[in-house]
Formats: C-alpha cells, structure tokens, sequence
C-alpha cells in the first residue's frame, strides 16, 4: 500500500532536486563513478527536458524516492512519422520498494502521456516486471562479434572524433548519412535539429569518420556511451557488405545479419515496447508492412489480424516476437534499428 506522505512532482517544478535526481537513479542502476548518468542520457535528464522528469518526494524527509523520464520522439517508417514515448531512468530508491510506489508512478506517466502516441518504449531486462504494463519484447538487433572496440585515435580509415568537435558542414555530413541510410531504409527514431544539438553533450560515445576525395565525411560509426555501451559499436552508416569484413571480430549491432558471415553471432530484442494507441497501432502495421497485415482487434489478451487472405490471432506477446522477428524477414519488410544514441 503506497505511502500517504508521498508527493508527485517534476524536475522543471522542483529544480533543487535535480542533483539528487540524478544520485538516485545512478544509486538505482549500480552507476560506476567513472561515469555520469546525465552524461550518458543527456536527452532525457537535460534541463530542458525537465517537465517531463516525473519525481516522488516523501514528504516527511523531502527525499526523492522514486523517478521516471520520459522523452517525446518520432518514430519514422516509409517516411511518415508516428508521436512515440521513451521510458528511462525508472527508479525507486531501495528502502521505499515494495510500496506500490512503482505502480504509481508509472500509472500516473502512462495515463499522463499515452493518449495520442503511437508506442512508449523503454530498454530493460527486467522483462516480468514491465509485461505488467503491458510492455513486450520486439524486433531483432544482432551482435556480431564478441570483441570490444577499444577506443584508439584511428581504425584503418577512420579517425575518432567526439560529435561536439565536428565543424557544421561535418554535422550537416552524419545528419545526411543518417536520413539517407537509416531514417529512410529502417523503423527509426526521426532525428530532427534539436535531437542532434542533445548529442553533442553525450561526451562519453565516440564517433568515428572517414572523409573522401572532396573532404566530406562519406561513413561513420559510433562505439561506446558511457556505462552502458563500452566497447560496443551501436550506430553505423556505411556499406554493411563491404565493411563488416573489417568490423566483424568486435562487438557490433546490426538490424539485420550480413550475408556470408562465418562468424558466431547473439540475437538481441530491440527493446520493449508499449501499444498506446489502437488506431495509430493499425495505421503504423498497415504502412509498414504495406498493407500485408492489417489488425482488426487489438486487447491486452489478443490481437487479431488478416494476413494472407485469412485472420489469425495471437496473444501480444506472441505477436511482435513473431510479426516484428521471423515474419519481418521472411517478407523483407523494413527492420527496427535503434541506435544507442537514442536509448533511454
């Protein structure tokens, strides 16, 4: 039963509470000092993004007990947008669990914010935990290679450079490298002017360019951001065939496997994720698979949907391990890749 004493509150109302915001959810996550969680998902604890840093105050000692970040993107597919939610920074502090303070928070953000969004999604492990809310596991993201990059100044002919150094034609290069390669040929998250001025202050993942013959950078990765992602490349935009050969041996994430690949290899869910909106829910799988599913019922227990001149039915979680995994693939339909960049 949830405490009578606790307030809900948010970063933008309670500025003083920030610093011990941040404590909270780095206690929570077992953060290393070497790193620095509002370093690490500055999009989501920036000070702009502080209305929507939901916190739990007792009201007894003033602590904060308990935090959930939400942060308002656009997830794109076949060049239309659809409003989505991403969950991070979810944290109650040890000596207040088992309280319903979880429950609570997270029922006030989803009913709060879910209306007109197509999905919420959050990164976790903790997958029993968040199915309660109705969060699934989707999508395939592949790791190929078990070897970590290990930062070094240049990798053949790439050279390591954090984003912030980059000159504006540099950046206006990867933002063109990413619409053209990933927003355009993936289900991604759309990556406008603001979400690329939030990277510039995750310091702690490298970029690495390679320029051509006319000094304008033609292919880029990303390796490392902070805790999280040591070691592992988690965004690229080059010729997967014809680079892979160089990459294979290290930590990589890939939408997709390579062709003629010999190397062992882990299959990885995208993410979790949330329907919040029926309707955008059977326009986004309509789009995405063009018209080859169309969902008829969608409920907490099942979802019914015609495909190949009949109705099938699932349960939810059936559903997009199957429709979002094997059946993507077979039907060459366009693959989830979410960068880390863009992780919560």
């Amino acid at each position: 039963m949830m405490n009578k004493n606790i307030s809900i509150t948010n970063l933008k109302i309670a500025p003083n509470k920030r610093s011990e915001t941040i404590a909270l959810i780095e206690e929570c996550f077992n953060y290393s000092p070497d790193y620095k969680f509002e370093t690490d998902f500055y999009p989501l604890v920036s000070p702009e993004n502080s209305p929507h840093n939901h916190i739990l105050i007792d009201e007894n000692t003033q602590q904060v007990v308990g935090h959930i970040g939400v942060k308002n993107r656009s997830l794109v597919v076949k060049d239309k947008a659809f409003p989505c939610l991403l969950l991070g920074g979810i944290s109650i502090k040890k000596s207040f669990r088992g309280h319903g303070l979880l429950n609570y928070l997270f029922n006030q953000v989803i009913n709060n914010y879910s209306q007109d969004k197509l999905f919420s999604f959050l990164w976790s492990d903790l997958n029993e935990l968040y199915q309660k809310y109705d969060f699934f596991e989707f999508g395939n993201q592949i790791q190929i290679g078990k070897k970590p990059f290990y930062s070094q100044e240049s990798f053949k002919d790439y050279y390591k450079v954090k984003y912030k150094h980059l000159s504006t034609d540099e950046q206006k290069d990867i933002h063109l490298l990413y619409l053209n390669n990933i927003e355009k040929e993936f289900v991604t998250f759309e990556r406008s002017i603001k979400n690329w001025n939030e990277i510039e202050n995750i310091d702690s993942a490298d970029f690495y360019i390679s320029k051509d013959k006319n000094n304008k950078i033609c292919k880029y990765f990303v390796v490392n951001k902070g805790f999280d992602l040591q070691g592992i490349i988690h965004e690229f935009c080059f010729d997967y065939s014809r680079e892979i050969s160089l990459l294979k041996d290290f930590a990589l994430w890939a939408p997709y496997l390579p062709k003629k690949i010999s190397n062992s290899y882990m299959t990885l869910y995208a993410g979790m994720l949330r329907v919040n909106n029926e309707e955008m829910f059977k326009k986004f799988i309509r789009t995405w698979s063009s018209n080859k599913i169309s969902i008829t019922s969608y409920s907490k227990k099942e979802i019914i949907y015609y495909y190949n001149q009949e109705f099938k039915k699932l349960t939810p979680l059936e559903f997009f391990k199957y429709v979002f995994g094997p059946f993507l693939t077979q039907n060459s339909l366009p693959d989830f890749y979410f960068g880390g960049l863009d992780s919560v």
